[in-house]
């Protein structure tokens, strides 16, 4: 519930309301992330995998192919970090991820065939430079320094935030710092090294234990408390 509210009232998610809808409709990524865990966690059959995992990828193709190729550098980016990081049981339930994902991604591009095949033709006409990246890149501040587009911060950092090159609408970096101190927080413990480091901050049991090494950090107002306190329902 947390990691779903932090997802889905993003500064990301709030910015291409604006006027990308096409980017805005971002729900297949953590459902790809969640159909990841799940066979690391022995939880979906190969079959089942390799064809929700298709079906997946070919709907966030129909809906957007930035956020699909985005996704596909950051998974392999992620894969490729977790391998040193996990036992020999670990890094055979990764090896096996890899296998049945690029089987997905194989059964995506032969039933897009199509569609990538006027892609590729559509490439000749493409100008070198489609947007100037001065207008159109996140400035590495803007992951800490909110913009006016998110409500808590947006006036105390508003100078700063008026330097940034790119239009606000593309200044959609800001993480905000609770999660990042809940994020450094999860690589702290050798125990929590897993496949699923990082991604274990949707998980409110884990969230939990984490906010209590830093709750000197997060308000005792906010609404996180509340969830936290829930019976689990598993």
């Amino acid at each position: 519930m947390v990691g779903g509210y932090i997802y889905g009232f993003s500064t990301y998610e709030v910015a291409h309301l604006y006027g990308h809808m096409s980017l805005d409709v971002a729900f297949i990524p953590p459902l790809l992330v969640l159909l990841a865990l799940r066979p690391l966690r022995d939880g979906l059959g190969r079959i089942n995998f390799i064809a929700a995992a298709a079906a997946l990828l070919l709907l966030q193709l129909g809906l957007s192919t930035e956020i699909l190729a985005t996704t596909c550098i950051f998974g392999a980016i992620a894969w490729l970090a977790f391998i040193p990081f996990v036992d020999a049981d670990g890094r055979r339930r990764l090896w096996r991820l890899g296998w049945e994902t690029g089987i997905a991604v194989g059964l995506t591009v032969l039933l897009a065939t199509p569609f990538l095949y006027y892609v590729v033709v559509g490439m000749r006409s493409l100008p070198d430079v489609i947007n100037p990246p001065q207008d159109y890149s996140i400035d590495l501040l803007n992951f800490l320094v909110p913009t006016p587009i998110t409500a808590l911060g947006k006036t105390v950092f508003a100078s700063i935030a008026t330097r940034f090159t790119g239009n606000y609408y593309e200044s959609s970096g800001y993480l905000d710092l609770p999660l990042i101190v809940a994020l450094a927080a999860s690589f702290q413990s050798p125990a929590r090294r897993s496949p699923a480091i990082g991604l274990n901050l949707l998980d409110r049991d884990f969230l939990r234990e984490q906010i209590s090494t830093t709750q000197k950090w997060i308000p005792r107002g906010c609404s996180w408390y509340r969830h936290l306190d829930a019976p689990p329902t598993t």
